[in-house]
């Protein structure tokens, strides 16, 4: 109760107010760039390759726990009743989706009869086509369309959040039903998922014999134009963003020092406010760890009511950002509040409350200058407060 009616006083509901605002703010922004920047991706070989030689390659390599590929996005034409419509087709191995592992939020992925030449024909749709053109129907599943002039069976439906490795967007994914000849000049992209345990710079050590077996039948002139480069997906597509992502992470955690640098004078001069108090207190015979624990109960009590109203600003703030974002941002709509960045945002405004609150607790004075500052201490509270008025008001300047 004593706790309750202390966060009512004004320097305590300032800093109750500006703990939960500096909580709410940092914690959407950093979930957003972990989210984007430290989710581990697939590898993504930069090149494309014949799929004869993919094919050799995918046999004879150790390194990686699944190997796959595919060709590209392409246009394709949906005839319906009334006219047709031009959509984009994405082109993919059997294994594609599991090696990103993805899951179709309905129905199943390409089997692997699929996946072959002359097999019937099949396709993915994607959320957004599938909401726009079928309503979220999920008796859509078995359905048959026209496609490119010959029918194709809907099997499923892709995640809401799912993204090909350029970050196109295609609206059908179709089994690239690639030939299994060592002739093959078809052109492919491939993606592989690393073992665990094994680095990318032992998997492209592995892959080296595979690679120089091929360039012994590349002619002379195309062995220096074909590299051997192996690079994480995620950091191909984050490149241009990175530095502007670090940067945002780094404006973040000024903000989240500036709101602890706020509190911490709030507090302080709630300390100087209480000053009186706590001498009478310790006067009458209060011990010291009475008041340290009246003071760390008030402190827990402010952080813990700080970080549940900031956790709900967070929420709103987040929905809000995700609602007037420009699009193109990488994985934007995929950010939630993470709770390791948000067990992290509270960690450190809680501690910073609890250190500031308790310092006035742990001062060591004597009974009679307690009992001095209790007769007068209005003035030197008022200058403090006054001090600190100012100092905040400059802080808050800036």
């Amino acid at each position: 109760m004593r706790s309750r009616s202390a966060l009512a006083q004004p320097p305590q509901f300032s800093a109750l107010w500006t703990a939960s605002c500096f909580v709410d703010f940092p914690t959407p922004m950093m979930s957003g760039w972990y989210r984007s920047a430290w989710s581990q991706p697939p590898i993504d070989s930069q090149e494309f390759l014949f799929a004869g030689t993919y094919h050799e390659w995918q046999r004879a390599q150790k390194a990686f726990e699944a190997l796959t590929s595919w060709t590209g996005i392409v246009e394709c034409d949906l005839t319906v009743p009334n006219f047709p419509v031009r959509l984009s087709c994405a082109q993919v191995e059997s294994t594609f989706l599991p090696t990103l592992g993805i899951q179709p939020v309905a129905g199943r992925n390409f089997t692997p009869e699929e996946d072959r030449p002359g097999a019937g024909r099949v396709v993915l749709l994607s959320y957004g086509f599938w909401q726009s053109c079928f309503g979220g129907e999920p008796t859509v599943l078995g359905k048959t369309i026209d496609l490119d002039g010959s029918h194709a069976s809907i099997i499923g439906v892709l995640p809401a959040d799912f993204e090909l490795p350029t970050l196109g967007y295609a609206d059908l994914l179709v089994p690239a039903a690639l030939p299994q000849g060592a002739a093959s000049q078809r052109l492919v992209r491939p993606l592989a998922r690393l073992r665990p345990g094994t680095t990318i710079q032992q998997a492209r050590a592995a892959l080296e014999p595979v690679y120089r077996e091929f360039l012994e039948s590349m002619p002379p002139g195309l062995k220096q134009a074909l590299p051997l480069r192996l690079q994480f997906l995620r950091e191909r597509q984050i490149r241009e963003a990175r530095l502007a992502s670090w940067i945002l992470l780094g404006s973040v955690m000024a903000v989240l020092l500036i709101a602890c640098a706020n509190v911490a004078g709030l507090l302080l001069a709630r300390a100087a406010h209480r000053n009186r108090d706590l001498a009478v207190r310790a006067a009458l015979g209060a011990s010291r760890w009475r008041l340290v624990r009246q003071s760390l109960t008030e402190s827990l009590v402010l952080g813990a009511t700080g970080g549940v109203l900031g956790c709900a600003l967070a929420w709103v703030l987040l929905r809000l950002f995700l609602s007037i974002a420009p699009e193109g941002i990488l994985r934007l709509q995929q950010a939630t509040l993470d709770l390791r960045v948000l067990l992290l945002v509270l960690a450190v405004s809680l501690a910073s409350g609890m250190a500031f609150g308790l310092a006035p607790a742990f001062r060591r004075r004597k009974s009679g200058s307690l009992l001095d500052r209790a007769r007068s201490g209005g003035l030197a509270i008022s200058s403090v407060r006054f001090s600190l008025a100012d100092r905040l008001r400059s802080a808050w300047s800036f």
